[in-house]
C-alpha cells in the first residue's frame, strides 16, 4: 500500500532525525571516557590513576540523585512540546530550581567532607583521591545553571541537535586540553578539563534556550541556595575544626547538622513557599517511599513558614549559645563524658543532659514569656543586659585561661562553662530571662570533676 509506504517512510524520517544525534552524543559521552582514560594513562602515575577511579566511585552517589531526575524531566517536557512558551518557560524555571535545590547541598556536603568519606570506605592509602573527589564534584556546582536539565529540556522538545551540539563542543574542548592540561596538572588537570567542557556545552545550551524558547532562569532563587547551601557549611566545619571527632560521627553529626540547617534556611529565605510545599506534599503521595521520607522534612518546612519572625530569632539566638558553648568547651565535655562512662563515682554527669533538657521544657512557657520583655525605664538608655554580659563573658575568659595553666584545667574550665552560658544569655537576651533559667545553668556547675 502506497500510503503504508509513505507513512512508514514519515515514521522513520522521525526515528533517525530525533534518535541519530542522541547515538552521535551517547558516542561522544562514551569516547570521553575512554580518551580521559588513555590521557591519565599516558601522562599520570598508576597511583594517581587509582586515586582518580577510587574519587569516580564516590561521585556516583551524586549520579544516583541526578539520573532520576534527567529521566524523569524528559517525558515531563515532551508534554510541553505543544504547549505554549509561557507555560514551557514556568515549568523550566521550576525544574531548574528544584533540581539545584536538591543536589547543590548534596554537593557540597560530599566536598565537604570528601577526606572523611574516601578514608571511611578506603582507608589513608588513597592519600589524593578526596582533592580529586572535591574537584569533580565541582561540575555539580552547575547545576543551578541547567546541568541536569537542559539535556532534558531540548530531548523532551525533540530538540536533539542542539543535545549534539552541547555534546560536540563539550567533545572538542576536552580532546584539545586534555593532553595539555593533564600533562601540566596531572588528575587535577584532566578534572578541570572536563570543568571545562561541561561549562562551554551548557553555556551553549542555556544561550539557545534562551533564543529559541525564551526561557528564563529564577536567578533570585538560585542565588539563595547558592548562599544557603555555602552557609549551612559553616556549623559542620566549625565542629570538625574544634571536636575532633572520629571520621565516622564527625561525617554522621556534620551531615545532619548540614541538612537541617539548610531545610530550616530554605523556608526562612523563601527559597520555597507555603503553596510550594502543599504542591509537593500532593505529588508524593503517589509514592509512598517518597511520601515516607519527605514527609517529616515537608511537615518541618511547614512549621518554619508558619512561625513568627520573633520566635525564629529566638531559636537561632539559643542555637548560637548552645552551639558556641558546645565548640568552646567540647574538648572538656568528651574528657568528662568519656571518664564517666568507665567510672561510678562520675557516671551522674550522664544523666545531667537529660536533667537540663527536662528543666528546660517544663520551664519552656515561662521562657517564653520572659524573652520579649524590655528593660525598664531605668536603664533603657544604659545597656545594663549587655555590659553585665561582657563582664561576665571576660570573667569566664579569664578563668578558662588561667585553668589552662595550671595542674588542675578541667576543673577551672567547667567552672568557666555556666559563667559562660550566662554571659551568652544576658547579651542576647535580658535578664529575666537569665533568672528564669538560672536553676537548670546551675546544674552546670555538677560537671565540675570531684576531687581525687
Amino acid at each position: 500500500d502506497p500510503k503504508n509506504d509513505q507513512n512508514a517512510k514519515d515514521d522513520l524520517k522521525t526515528l533517525m532525525k530525533y534518535g541519530a544525534p542522541l547515538y552521535i552524543s551517547l558516542l561522544l559521552s562514551g569516547f570521553i571516557s575512554f580518551y580521559q582514560g588513555f590521557m591519565l594513562a599516558i601522562f599520570t602515575t598508576t597511583a594517581d590513576v587509582g586515586n582518580y577511579k577510587a574519587a569516580t566511585n564516590f561521585a556516583t552517589l551524586l549520579s544516583v540523585v541526578s539520573i532520576p531526575i534527567t529521566t524523569a524531566l524528559l517525558p515531563a517536557f515532551a508534554k510541553l512540546d505543544s504547549s505554549t512558551d509561557q507555560k514551557i518557560k514556568r515549568f523550566f524555571k521550576l525544574a531548574n530550581k528544584y533540581t539545584a535545590a536538591l543536589v547543590l547541598p548534596i554537593t557540597v556536603l560530599i566536598i565537604m567532607y570528601s577526606t572523611q568519606i574516601v578514608q571511611i570506605i578506603y582507608g589513608l592509602e588513597y592519600q589524593t583521591a578526596p582533592q580529586f573527589l572535591a574537584t569533580y564534584c565541582l561540575i555539580y556546582l552547575l547545576v543551578g545553571l541547567g546541568y541536569l536539565t537542559l539535556t532534558s529540556f531540548f530531548n523532551g522538545l525533540g530538540e536533539t541537535k542542539t543535545t549534539l551540539m552541547i555534546s560536540l563542543i563539550g567533545f572538542v574542548i576536552l580532546a584539545v586540553l586534555s593532553p595539555i592540561l593533564t600533562r601540566a596538572y596531572s588528575v587535577q588537570g584532566s578534572i578541570i578539563t572536563l570543568l571545562i567542557a561541561s561549562t562551554a556545552g551548557i553555556a551553549y545550551g542555556s544561550y539557545r534556550a534562551r533564543r529559541k524558547f525564551h526561557i528564563e532562569f529564577d536567578t533570585r532563587s538560585l542565588v539563595k541556595i547558592y548562599l544557603v547551601s555555602a552557609i549551612s557549611s559553616v556549623p559542620p566545619l566549625l565542629l570538625t575544626r574544634f571536636a575532633h571527632l572520629s571520621k565516622i560521627i564527625d561525617l554522621g553529626i556534620g551531615a545532619f547538622i548540614y541538612l537541617l540547617t539548610y531545610i530550616t534556611l530554605a523556608p526562612m529565605t523563601k527559597i520555597v513557599t507555603a503553596s510550594e510545599l502543599q504542591m509537593i506534599t500532593q505529588v508524593i503521595k503517589k509514592t509512598r517511599l517518597l511520601a515516607l521520607i519527605a514527609a517529616p522534612i515537608i511537615r518541618y518546612q511547614q512549621w518554619v513558614l508558619s512561625t513568627t519572625r520573633e520566635t525564629l530569632i529566638v531559636i537561632v539566638k539559643a542555637a548560637v549559645v548552645g552551639a558556641t558553648a558546645l565548640v568552646l568547651f567540647w574538648q572538656d565535655l568528651t574528657i568528662i563524658f568519656t571518664d564517666a562512662l568507665h567510672s561510678e563515682v562520675t557516671s551522674y554527669v550522664l544523666v545531667i543532659p537529660f536533667l537540663l533538657a527536662y528543666l528546660f521544657y517544663r520551664k519552656r512557657k515561662m521562657i517564653k514569656a520572659a524573652v520579649p520583655l524590655e528593660p525598664s525605664k531605668l536603664w533603657k538608655k544604659i545597656p545594663l543586659n549587655e555590659v553585665a554580659g561582657a563582664l561576665l563573658f571576660l570573667a569566664s575568659l579569664l578563668l578558662y585561661w588561667y585553668g589552662s595553666y595550671t595542674f588542675t584545667p578541667l576543673e577551672y574550665h567547667m567552672l568557666a562553662l555556666p559563667i559562660f552560658v550566662s554571659a551568652c544569655v544576658l547579651i542576647l537576651f535580658n535578664m529575666q530571662t537569665l533568672r528564669q533559667i538560672l536553676f537548670p545553668i546551675v546544674f552546670l556547675f555538677l560537671l565540675i570533676p570531684p576531687p581525687a
